[in-house]
């Protein structure tokens, strides 16, 4: 390629390396060569601002610091218990619910279990059979095992968490579940989540949040104390013209923006393993429906508009700034050249009184 006005590779121009290109390709090559240089300028610009040319404050970059180690410091023993708890007897009810869900074989253990008077009613001092006729309303009464052996009443066998939302909802289904784990040795439970190892269980879904969340806490935990030390062991304190606490924000910001991102995501993942513990102990959690209960109401209708507005809020506020700062250097830049000037004239001004007649 040549200038914005000749094409000089035979690709482009067809014929002798001194073929004049049409006006609408030098248009075209002319256009491209002053988008190339204005995208030039604004890598320039970007590499200029993270090179330092923004004012940094040392106090602000170690108050963003230990703010951000504080708060993952205040949130790890939150997660830390959550995952302590997860195997309690709320989740392990739970898992009875989930594997009834998705597991048919499981079902069926479950009636051979019940109707062995070695197992029926285990805890009794007597031994008897499950009576598996319960009282409803009035003279009503609802057979469980017939609820049990109904496959249309159960989702299709082998899904994940969200199948006990599915068959939670079934008036029937529900009510079963709950009245024979009650009665369900929890032990035999295990022992068949155990042989069958494929078996989906909730205290594996509410774990893992909880073990990443605990593990990005620990990690951002241990990323804020080195960026704080990193900055403690930096000349940036002893350098007063300033240029260490440029050089190593251009690095720093960076990863306190890292940290940031790190926190939210964290949160994020606290809530929903909350919220699965939270259901884990509640057994009209599905009463209202999924979306119904308190927990999911604050968590859609209060919390995410409030983080959405405030978000928004400090985003508009970051631009306003931002256009107030142009504004201050461009006023900035004029008085520096006002004064170069002025002190140009002055320079002027005296040569030519001292090269003037005495």
């Amino acid at each position: 390629f040549g200038s914005s006005r000749w094409c000089v590779a035979r690709l482009d121009c067809p014929g002798s390396p001194s073929f004049r290109c049409p006006l609408r390709l030098r248009r075209w090559w002319t256009h491209r060569s002053f988008g190339k240089m204005t995208l030039m300028k604004s890598m320039r610009g970007a590499k200029k601002v993270l090179s330092g040319d923004l004012q940094v404050s040392l106090e602000d970059l170690e108050g963003m610091v230990l703010s951000m180690g504080v708060i993952f410091a205040l949130m790890l023993p939150v997660a830390m218990n959550l995952q302590y708890i997860v195997f309690g007897s709320g989740p392990q009810g739970k898992n009875f619910l989930m594997l009834m869900c998705t597991e048919k074989d499981f079902r069926s253990y479950v009636v051979e279990v019940m109707e062995d008077d070695d197992w029926g009613n285990i805890g009794q001092y007597e031994r008897e059979f499950l009576e598996w006729n319960i009282p409803m309303k009035g003279s009503d009464t609802m057979n469980m095992k017939s609820i049990i052996l109904d496959d249309s009443l159960w989702p299709e066998p082998g899904g994940g968490p969200n199948s006990i939302y599915t068959c939670g909802e079934v008036e029937p289904v529900a009510s079963t579940v709950d009245v024979l784990w009650a009665h369900f040795p929890y032990y035999l439970m295990n022992a068949w989540a155990l042989i069958n190892k494929d078996s989906a269980l909730w205290t594996d879904y509410i774990n893992a949040l909880a073990s990443f969340c605990m593990t990005m806490l620990i990690a951002g935990e241990i990323g804020s104390l080195a960026l704080y030390l990193s900055l403690s062991l930096s000349p940036c304190r002893e350098d007063e013209s300033g240029e260490a606490v440029r050089r190593w924000s251009t690095v720093g910001y960076p990863c306190l923006g890292a940290l940031f991102s790190l926190l939210i995501a964290a949160i994020v993942v606290m809530l929903f393993a909350q919220d699965a513990y939270v259901e884990s102990n509640d057994p009209f959690f599905l009463r209202a429906s999924r979306f119904g209960g308190y927990s999911k109401i604050a968590l859609l209708a209060v919390f995410v508009p409030i983080v959405l507005m405030l978000f928004a809020g400090s985003l508009f506020s970051l631009m306003r700034s931002c256009k107030t700062r142009r504004i201050i250097v461009q006023r900035s830049l004029s008085a520096e050249k006002e004064r170069a000037a002025a002190a140009a004239a002055d320079g002027a001004n005296e040569a030519a009184a001292a090269s003037g007649p005495s």
